[in-house]
């Protein structure tokens, strides 16, 4: 299991990436043999991390990459929809507002019907607005124009106080004898002019320029409304309306051949062969991005079957079962030291790969437990019993703990064996589901050791318990061996089986922690 760092609020800087976003946090669980075995290569846990979160982000540009085929083609499909519903809204609206611009000129202006028109005639007509207007000034005695009159000409106004007859300087008798003299020969003149039977007189002339004035203004009028109605009139085609209406339809054309995809000058056609132009460009690039990541995943294929077919990978097996052994020391406080290349204690001999030294904590601090692993066909399980007991006395050790590689293991042998002071298993390297073997022969080698040194121990009761954990550890772990032997050949029973392993897995996990509990109750104790 892999587990990323606790997510603070600081920056964090791996190995050249800097996160400076809240970090996510993840427990992970790498059950892919390469993946596993790319990931052992850096036993330091910061280097570690940072090789899996280069890796992840490299996966998920892979993916990304990927989607942008399907993202083209649904950018395409929307553009086109979108494209119509625009053309069918710019319709109804072309037809919305010419229907709206007719109604409300035919309300206003329509010779029958018109508003205009209504109100023109209600202030000509006769009794109509207008003339109610000039009745009200001018007709009656309570008229504008007889207030007046009687303020000026009324009995009480100098003008009739100088004119009345009564008044000795009045102007009635200064202007009787002369009106009298002038009235006569005038009367005649003023009956001539004011006679309609005299075609030149100046009441016919009056009246026939009222009536010409008359009929000029309304033929005026009825020409501005004439000419105001054309204005707004389709059937002339130079009326503001028909400018107005040309340059709407000028403006939608213009609007639907920069919108439509059949003229390659339109805005919309440009967009588009942009559009796919970026498209072709991201398809080029993933296509040369997938090809690049299928060209190092074979490379790394063919690196990895190359060193399985080596000579030296028996000491990558070894190399990884150290590396393996070194990090459940330190977790567990011991000490774990790679001896392969030293001679030991018999002259001459190098047998004992690794000695695991119990730390100053443990109920018998000092105690060795010397690791003998083999990636060999023909090491068989007496053979193996063999090298691990010259690798005790070698290693002046205590218990023996002999690792078989998965790919080379003895036909038939169960992959937890325990023989006396000495523990047999079978580890995969590219397996994390068998790191669960190494870890019981470890606890179990040290619950050896404890077992042994009981007559030093006043702890008597622990040790039995800690014993029949063993006892439990063993038959779990062979029955999980029975179980993945089984699991390989029947495929219909896979999923009990994967139940069974499972809960067995459970029932080893909780005895593996009874032998740790054990272990520390006597390093306490002690």
């Amino acid at each position: 299991m892999f587990q990323e760092r606790p997510a603070v609020a600081e920056e964090a800087e791996y190995d050249g990436f800097a996160a400076t976003e809240s970090p996510i946090s993840l427990s992970l669980i790498i059950e892919d043999p390469e993946v596993a075995e790319a990931l052992r290569v850096f036993p330091e846990k910061r280097r570690r991390d940072a090789f899996a979160i280069t890796a992840l982000k490299i996966g998920v540009l892979a993916l990304r990459q990927a989607e942008g085929r399907v993202d083209a083609e649904r950018v395409r499909n929307e553009g086109e929809r979108l494209i119509a519903e625009l053309s069918v809204a710019l319709k109804a609206y072309r037809e919305g507002v010419s229907g709206d611009i007719e109604r409300a000129l035919k309300d206003y202006f329509d010779p029958t019907s018109g508003r205009f028109s209504e109100r023109v005639e209600r202030l000509v007509r006769k009794d109509g607005e207008l003339e109610a207007v000039m009745q009200a000034q001018v007709s009656g005695n309570g008229s504008a124009l007889m207030r007046t009159l009687g303020l000026h000409l009324g009995p009480e106004s100098p003008i009739m106080k100088l004119m009345d007859p009564s008044a000795e300087k009045g102007l009635a008798q200064q202007l009787a004898a002369s009106v009298e003299a002038t009235a006569k020969s005038q009367r005649d003149q003023i009956l001539r002019e004011f006679s309609l039977d005299n075609p030149e007189s100046a009441l016919a002339r009056t009246i026939r320029e009222l009536g010409e004035a008359h009929g000029e203004a309304g033929r005026s009028l009825e020409k501005k409304v004439a000419e105001a109605v054309a204005e707004f009139s389709l059937d002339k085609e130079d009326s503001a309306l028909s400018r107005l209406v040309r340059r709407v339809d000028a403006a939608q054309r213009m609007m639907s051949e920069e919108l439509s995809l059949d003229k390659d000058g339109s805005a919309l056609a440009r967009i588009r062969l942009e559009m796919l132009a970026r498209i072709e460009g991201l398809s080029k690039r993933n296509d040369e991005f997938q090809k690049e990541v299928i060209a190092r995943l074979t490379e790394m294929t063919v690196r990895r079957s190359e060193a399985l077919r080596s000579t030296s990978h028996g000491n990558d097996f070894e190399a990884a079962l150290f590396a393996e052994l070194q990090d459940l020391s330190q977790k567990a406080g011991d000490l774990a030291g790679a001896t392969g290349g030293e001679v030991g204690m018999i002259k001459n001999c190098k047998v004992g790969d690794c000695v695991i030294e119990l730390g100053p904590d443990s109920a018998v601090a000092g105690a060795r437990i010397v690791v003998e692993a083999k990636q060999s066909a023909s090491v068989t399980l007496g053979r193996a019993r063999e090298e691990i007991e010259i690798a005790r006395k070698n290693r002046g050790a205590d218990v023996g703990l002999f690792v078989f590689s998965k790919r080379s293991a003895p036909q038939g042998l169960d992959p937890f064996t325990r023989l006396g002071d000495d523990v047999f298993v079978i580890w995969d390297q590219e397996d994390a589901t068998s790191d669960i073997y190494l870890r019981a022969g470890l606890s179990v080698a040290k619950a050896l050791i404890v077992h042994g040194a009981r007559d030093r121990t006043e702890n008597a009761a622990d040790i039995e318990d800690m014993e029949r954990a063993v006892r439990a550890v063993e038959k779990s772990l062979k029955g999980l061996g029975e179980i993945d032997g089984l699991a390989k050949n029947v495929l219909r029973d896979s999923g009990k089986i994967e139940n069974r392993v499972r809960i067995m897995t459970a029932e080893l996990d909780r005895e593996l922690a009874r032998v740790d509990q054990g272990l520390r109750e006597l390093r306490s104790g002690a």
